[in-house]
């Protein structure tokens, strides 16, 4: 009998044995795959920061180029305007100056009749 408990303890002990290592390379490939998709993640959130910095460059970039063609178009319209009122007041003196011309003529034929 003892020679019996002997091999039984044997066959126990190995089947603990091969369970252990079972559930070690289990815990090792998990370990891994863990590993894995953390340096995963790392890589994708590191992509995604650069191209979020890489979209904001170029939002900034735009709204500049805006600004200064917005300025642009003020600053031609301002120029434009000063020009407008110019070019109106001498038609005004233009009219005024053939208005009082006419007023002459008018006066002298008057006069002359």
């Amino acid at each position: 009998m003892e020679s019996d408990e002997i091999g039984i303890r044997v066959f126990l002990e190995r089947i603990l044995e091969e369970r252990d290592k079972l559930y070690n390379a289990r815990f090792e490939a998990a370990e891994k795959a863990v590993q894995t998709a953390l340096t995963a993640a790392e890589k994708a959130t590191q992509l995604a920061l650069t191209a979020t910095e890489k979209t904001a460059q170029k939002v900034e970039d735009v709204q500049k180029e805006q600004r200064e063609t917005l300025q642009k178009l003020r600053d031609a319209m301002n120029a434009g305007a000063g020009k407008s009122t110019g070019f109106q007041a001498s038609w005004a003196y233009v009219i005024g100056i053939v208005t009082v011309i006419a007023l002459l003529i008018g006066a002298y034929a008057a006069l002359r009749k």
